[in-house]
């Protein structure tokens, strides 16, 4: 699954992503924070939506942390003007279920539960739901919830989050 995976037109949004990709990693890093994920969705020529996912390297962020580079970009994001019309801009956290897109993330999360949706179905199946288990070059298996093993190219991806585990313990 390429990092640029889009809901609009592929040529020109993906030059577009590029294009503010460019724009937003210096002033990230600058912060001290990582990028997660961008994605441009929406329609350009009504109003699209341009969503930043940012963490520190202990993968932690905080509000203050998004209304500093929220700031910050937009007043980049308006001189520069890489989106046609108008856009919202939205900074947060990837989340707890966050979306994985490129071998890193997949290969950070090895030993965790995730839920992938395949294009097409990989050993007639579509939606699995299991531990990663590995990560070589673009090729991913996960140990399964049924015990089974399932391996699959990551292009073959089309999404991925993780699971989240919340158990509450204790006296009601």
């Amino acid at each position: 699954m390429n990092p640029e995976t889009l809901t609009q037109t592929e040529s020109r949004t993906s030059n577009s992503v590029d294009r503010i990709r460019t724009l937003v990693e210096p002033l990230v890093q600058e912060l001290g924070l990582e990028l997660w994920d961008l994605v441009l969705s929406g329609d350009p020529s009504s109003s699209a939506r341009l969503s930043i996912f940012v963490e520190r390297a202990d993968g932690t962020v905080d509000l203050a942390d998004c209304a500093v580079l929220s700031k910050k970009l937009s007043v980049i994001l308006d001189v520069e003007d890489p989106i046609a019309g108008a856009f919202h801009l939205e900074v947060s956290s990837p989340g707890l279920g966050r979306t994985l897109r490129t071998n890193e993330h997949f290969e950070r999360f090895i030993g965790s539960r995730v839920k992938i949706r395949l294009s097409e179905p990989v050993d007639g199946r579509r939606n699995v739901v299991g531990v990663l288990e590995s990560v070589h070059g673009d090729e991913i298996t996960m140990d399964t919830e049924d015990g089974s093993s399932i391996t699959f190219q990551q292009q073959q991806i089309r999404r991925a989050n993780l699971v989240v585990d919340i158990s509450f313990t204790g006296k009601r």
